[in-house]
């Protein structure tokens, strides 16, 4: 008795017997397939016998197919949300890496557009947006605590200073890198 070949599996020429798992990086989302399909860019297949790929991960970068597991970190400086599919930002793709918000810096690999404190060797806080750190501004696209520099002479600049702020009248900060006026 003939079957059909079922999702996530392929049946290639005619007479077989047994349906063959699809590959680590392809999928099959019909029955009867005579082969998997190839992921997609800004997808990921991992594991055998997928019927449907998976978006790539929110702060990664899927931009070839056949994956089977994301290879590419956000680029520094950059946020990348689910299903980003290219590492240039100026592709004109809705799925690229998106600048970094002023006053605040991404690591490699952001994958989500909220503040939190980070701690060294913890993964959340290297996937979240850091706050510019004081003495210094950072513009969008900032990679960096340092951001885009010090803060000028006759500015200053509190911890996620997204530009310098002119001093006061009646103030004045000499020195790069003030904090307060």
């Amino acid at each position: 008795i003939a079957v059909s070949c079922p999702k996530g599996h392929y049946c290639p020429g005619v007479g077989n017997v047994e349906p063959v798992p699809c590959y680590p990086g392809t999928y099959a989302d019909s029955m009867g397939m005579g082969n998997c399909t190839l992921c997609e860019k800004g997808y990921v297949c991992s594991g055998w016998a997928r019927e449907m790929p998976d978006p790539c991960p929110p702060g990664m970068v899927c931009d070839s197919r056949g994956l089977s597991v994301p290879e590419k970190e956000c680029p520094p400086g950059f946020i990348c949300y689910e299903g980003t599919m290219t590492y240039d930002p100026s592709d004109s793709s809705e799925k690229r890496p998106l600048p970094c918000p002023p006053g605040v810096f991404c690591l490699g690999g952001v994958a989500i557009n909220s503040t939190i404190s980070w701690v060294p060797n913890k993964e959340d806080g290297k996937r979240a947006l850091q706050m510019c750190s004081e003495g210094y501004f950072c513009e969008s696209g900032s990679s960096s605590p340092s951001g885009s520099g010090p803060c000028f002479p006759g500015h200053y600049c509190p911890s996620g200073s997204p530009h310098p702020i002119q001093n006061p009248v009646g103030t004045f900060t000499n020195e790069p890198g003030a904090i307060n006026p």
